[in-house]
C-alpha cells in the first residue's frame, strides 16, 4: 500500500498537538462538591445547625452524589 499523505493541513495539525500536550481532565467532581459544600455549611454559619448536622449532611449528600456518578 502506497504511503498517503495526511487529509490534514499543516495549522490543523499542529492545534491538534496543541490540544494534546495541554489537555487536562476536568474538574467535575470539584466544583459540584465545592458548592455543596457552601450550601450545607450556610445553615452552620447562620447558627441554625451544628457542626456535626452541617458535616452529617454533607457527608450524606456528597456519597449520594459519588454513588450516584459511580453507576
Amino acid at each position: 500500500m502506497p504511503y498517503l499523505p495526511a487529509p490534514y493541513t499543516e495549522e490543523q495539525e499542529q492545534w491538534f498537538r496543541f490540544l494534546l500536550e495541554n489537555a487536562q481532565p476536568a474538574k467535575f467532581y470539584a466544583s459540584a462538591i465545592s458548592g455543596m459544600v457552601s450550601e450545607e455549611l450556610a445553615p452552620y454559619f447562620a447558627g441554625d445547625i451544628t457542626a456535626e448536622e452541617a458535616a452529617k449532611k454533607l457527608d450524606n449528600r456528597v456519597q449520594l452524589y459519588l454513588d450516584e456518578r459511580a453507576r
